[in-house]
């Protein structure tokens, strides 16, 4: 109600409360009716009307980027977060996405959407290697702003594959067992080939030369990564007409020290070694390493699998400590891949060796030792030695002759 006199024009205003809105909108307000009267009296009337108010949306910027974590080793993957200064508006709001690394290979979205009324939007970081220590630098950008995180990354380590044995000579018929090692990833597998289609290798590595041989010749072994096809190893094995070389081929070299030099134990004890060849040839003699402890008269032996005798030794000549080798009075021919048993007799104890040790590092071509733990031993003298204990080596030792 206005009882003043009202010039022609405006003749009232009226104020109007929004709601904020994550969209553009409008509203229509209606003036339903207005009366009034002249300055003489006269009554005055108005038609209903409306008017239109229009709302524009909050304009939302680019808060932040964050990459969680921000260190990484290769291959790995980073959670990086956008945020907004407010809620997107309605249908969302899109955020381009880049990056850039000088030695890591790196994927990710191009864009990454806010939704409607969200401030936040998550993608991911895929980093899948990395040559050497960089950094990632992501960005987001939205309209005028970019912002830019920075994810550090460490190369892992790089797979690598060896063979053993590196080399072998084998003669007709004649067989290898090949090792293949891969390290810098948690799949180890390998596939295995040869250079030629001169003999045969099986899926675990088992060589296997013709049955005839016409002239020396060479063929490659190949181990290659299943989890990296372009790293590889290969070993040469020497196809020989007259068989596999005549050198005399023993486990440890003459430098070969044990960890444990004396035992406590001062008990008689049979120590021997399970060993294999894959070529026929002729065992020669048995060697042990001596501490200065481990006195009185010492027994090699040869032995089959299941405790026959082949031949016995009586050591002569020992030196205080080191390497001792005596040879049996003529060779002893053995068949290949079969299991033997080579041992000592320690009458005072007080042997050398050493518990849990590696076997697998042996590389002695075209010998090997049989089962995981080969090292064996039985208390009394002369007896045959079959049992373990903690997977140790007794330090004994073969000589043997291949092809002979």
């Amino acid at each position: 109600m206005n009882s003043n006199v009202i010039a022609d024009g405006t003749i009232a205003t009226a104020n109007l409360t929004l709601s904020s809105s994550t969209g553009a909108s409008s509203s229509a307000v209606q003036v339903a009716s207005a009366s009034a009267s002249s300055a003489a009296g006269d009554p005055l009337a108005a038609a209903g009307s409306t008017a239109t108010v229009t709302i524009n949306a909050p304009t939302v910027t680019l808060n932040s980027l964050a990459c969680s974590p921000a260190s990484v080793t290769a291959p790995a993957s980073s959670q990086c977060t956008v945020s907004l200064s407010g809620p997107a508006p309605s249908g969302g709001v899109a955020v381009s996405v880049g990056w850039s690394s000088s030695a890591a290979t790196v994927s990710a979205p191009t864009s990454v959407t806010v939704a409607s009324g969200a401030t936040t939007a998550q993608f991911t970081v895929q980093i899948s290697a990395a040559t050497a220590s960089t950094s990632v630098q992501v960005s987001a950008s939205l309209n005028s702003t970019t912002k830019v995180a920075t994810i550090n990354v460490s190369p892992g380590a790089s797979i690598a594959v060896s063979v053993s044995p590196s080399s072998v000579t084998l003669g007709p018929g004649g067989s290898q067992q090949f090792t293949a090692s891969v390290s810098g990833t948690s799949n180890t597998a390998v596939t295995w080939s040869l250079s030629s289609s001169t003999g045969k290798i099986s899926s675990t590595g088992l060589y296997t030369a013709p049955s005839s041989i016409s002239q020396q010749q060479t063929v490659t072994v190949r181990a290659t990564s299943v989890a990296d096809t372009t790293k590889y190893a290969t070993a040469v094995v020497t196809l020989n007409p007259a068989g596999s070389s005549s050198s005399p081929v023993s486990f440890w070299p003459a430098t070969a020290t044990p960890g444990t030099i004396t035992d406590p134990d001062a008990s008689s004890v049979e120590l021997g070694l399970k060993f294999s060849s894959t070529v026929a040839g002729s065992v020669t003699g048995v060697r042990f390493y001596k501490g200065s402890s481990n006195t009185g008269t010492h027994v090699g032996h040869l032995w089959t699998s299941s405790g026959t005798l082949l031949a016995t030794v009586t050591f002569k000549n020992e030196t205080a400590t080191g390497w001792q080798q005596a040879n049996f009075s003529k060779p002893v021919k053995i068949a290949a891949n079969t299991v033997y048993v080579i041992s000592y007799t320690a009458p005072n104890g007080h042997y050398s060796d050493d518990q849990n040790y590696a076997w697998s590092s042996l590389n002695a071509s075209p010998l090997s030792v049989s089962g995981s733990s080969p090292g064996v031993y039985a208390y009394g003298s002369s007896v045959f030695p079959r049992n373990t204990w903690n997977n140790s080596n007794y330090w004994v030792d073969v000589v043997f002759a291949p092809g002979q």
